[in-house]
């Protein structure tokens, strides 16, 4: 079975790692303002901060800079800025970093004097917590790596290694394949990683839940992705960090908000923030235009690894749970949660009215789709789902798409809304239609994507 199926099974047991005794976060010597205008549409920009510059005397050269308009209310708070009014609940804010790297708000930017600062915010927040994390998920400032996609400690191209497929397609999608030199034995998309590989320009570097620290040594990265979510890779980014090699954590991705964190995290630590704002803005739109046509449907759906009689399923502070829910539809186990095992009994009592299965088995004609459907358990063909025919199963490159997560969010968005309501895609374009097996043809059914479609 592929890892990109076991890994989401096994992490569950590596997130309840408790990191102590870890290396202590070090202090980023960036200099800049983060603009955070809400919805994940954010701005990041260098500069230097004067001896007697306060919070609104950096707002308004920042601003200057990025040729943004700020507008003042009567009494000297901000009203807007580039066009974005304060809103009720959302005001603007000036946070700082406190001695945990954590924002927190400043009452008086008119008497902070911001020269000794490295990274100050422009927010448009209800507060602290909905601010654009500064961090990735050990603590770490990420600003301070590269430029442009170059090292800054050494002017080059920044070398990186990724541990998890999901890293390897973001930091591609991103505009980073030529500064992979290793990944995890499990990247494979896009093609392009294969190729690289076996020219010899990128190095394999262990698995996903066992890294190997020699390989990723001998790779001579600047820089090393890893994620958060497997407790081995957290341990290894510490040995990284004690020998003095770079490593950018990233969030367990629990729904799709952190999914976006993860998107700008990585693309800031390369360099390019503006490229994360395009591509959450784009993935944002893909989204919301197939949730609008799949509508609120409330469609029981099961979600399962394989067809086992007790298999393993998506709980809530998943990713797919977040799909499903932002697609119109209920996942029968959000009431688990993460990823778990459950039993046949457990399936039948929820009486789903969709299943669908992600497999690293098969699936690529009627013959094969009809194998499965024989081969299940007779307590799940009691389901309604199975009675009315709506069993879906994704497998190679389609399973691929549901079972990382990363850029292909959109895709896998829109997969699963075809799913659970597909005569609403079939009206608008008689053609549109997915069928109960998805394999490696998965982009044929795609609509929505913009232009690489």
């Amino acid at each position: 079975m592929k890892l990109t199926i076991s890994a989401v099974i096994i992490v569950v047991v590596a997130i309840a790692l408790v990191v102590t005794g870890l290396t202590k976060p070090e202090t980023d010597d960036s200099h800049g303002i983060l603009i955070d205008f809400g919805y994940w549409d954010v701005t990041w920009k260098e500069m230097t901060f004067e001896d007697d510059m306060n919070g609104y005397d950096a707002l308004n050269t920042v601003c200057e800079m990025l040729g943004y308009k700020v507008q003042y209310n009567s009494d000297g708070t901000v009203l807007a800025i580039d066009g974005k009014m304060a809103l009720k609940d959302m005001p603007w804010n000036l946070y700082k970093l406190d001695e945990n790297n954590r924002w927190v708000v400043v009452e008086k930017p008119e008497e902070f004097s911001v020269s000794d600062q490295n990274i100050l915010c422009w927010a448009r927040a209800t507060s602290a917590d909905e601010v654009v994390t500064p961090t990735d998920s050990t603590g770490h400032l990420y600003f301070g790596y590269a430029s442009e996609g170059k090292s800054k400690k050494t002017g080059n191209l920044l070398k990186v290694v990724s541990l998890a497929p999901s890293i390897t397609e973001t930091i591609c999608e991103l505009g980073g394949l030529e500064n992979i030199v290793g990944t995890d034995v499990y990247s494979d998309y896009p093609k392009e990683i294969v190729d690289r590989k076996q020219k010899g320009l990128i190095a394999e570097t262990g698995g996903y839940m066992d890294p190997s620290y020699e390989l990723i040594v001998q790779a001579n990265p600047d820089l090393v992705f890893l994620d958060g979510s497997v407790g081995q890779q957290v341990t290894i980014a510490d040995k990284l960090r004690k020998s003095g090699i770079s490593c950018c954590v990233l969030f367990d991705s629990t729904d799709i908000n952190a999914l976006y964190s993860n998107i700008w995290i990585t693309s800031c630590s390369l360099g390019w923030p503006d490229h994360a704002t395009t591509e959450i803005s784009e993935v944002k739109r893909i989204i919301d235009d197939v949730a609008g046509i799949a509508g609120v449907t409330n469609m029981r759906t099961f979600i399962t690894l394989s067809t086992d009689p007790s298999p393993w399923t998506a709980g809530n502070q998943t990713y797919i749970n977040d799909i499903i829910q932002t697609d119109g539809g209920i996942n029968v186990f959000d009431d688990f949660p993460s990823w778990f095992m459950v039993s046949k009994e457990q399936i039948y009592a929820k009486q789903p009215s969709i299943i669908i299965v992600m497999t690293a088995e098969k699936v690529t004609n009627e013959a094969e789709y009809q194998a499965m459907l024989d081969g299940m358990d007779s307590v799940w063909k009691e389901t309604p789902a199975f009675k009315d025919g709506k069993v879906y199963f994704f497998t190679g490159e389609a399973n691929n798409v549901l079972s990382r997560p990363g850029p292909r969010l959109s895709e896998a968005a829109e997969l699963i809304a075809k799913v659970l309501n597909p005569d609403a895609f079939h009206d608008l374009d008689v053609s549109d239609v997915l069928p109960k097996y998805v394999h490696d043809d998965y982009r044929n059914y795609l609509k929505y994507q913009g232009d690489e479609q």
